[in-house]
């Protein structure tokens, strides 16, 4: 038996490297392609980590604005309640006031009602007074006469 049938030939040999350069291209290839899906996962991962804190600042501004323009509205409104306020203190301060001349005005007319009836039963007292005396002179003179 020769040696030389135990041998590979040729074909065999360049089979053999054929296969084993398309293995190599092939996880080559595939190596290459799962470090481009790593990069790119990451890639995503780090450009979602910035896109959720540019949203947040973007957010933050938003409400910082959103202050800064409702400011100017609460300072008039807080303006405005101070104003109505003022002016509904000073109306029942008005209002009191009225009330208060009112009441004076009533004693005042009070008063001077008392004072006339006061007057007016005096008079009719005195004129009842006065009519009654004159009977009773008029009634002694008619009963000295006869």
């Amino acid at each position: 038996m020769p040696i030389e049938d135990d041998r590979p030939n040729f074909q065999e040999i360049k089979a053999k490297l054929r296969l084993n350069e398309d293995r190599d291209l092939a996880q080559k290839l595939q190596e290459e392609e799962y470090a481009r899906h790593y990069e790119r996962n990451r890639t995503v991962g780090t450009d979602v980590n910035k896109s959720r804190e540019e949203q947040l600042r973007e957010d933050e501004e938003a409400r910082k604005l959103r202050r800064e323009a409702q400011r100017p509205i609460e300072e008039s409104d807080e303006e405005l309640a101070r104003r109505l306020q003022e002016e509904f203190d000073n109306e029942e301060h008005q209002i009191y006031e009225s009330k208060e001349m009112q009441l004076q005005r009533d004693a005042e007319l009070a008063a001077a009602l008392a004072a006339r009836y006061e007057y007016a039963n005096r008079s009719i007292h005195n004129h009842y007074l006065e009519k009654n005396k004159q009977s009773r002179d008029s009634f002694y003179r008619n009963a000295k006469r006869n």
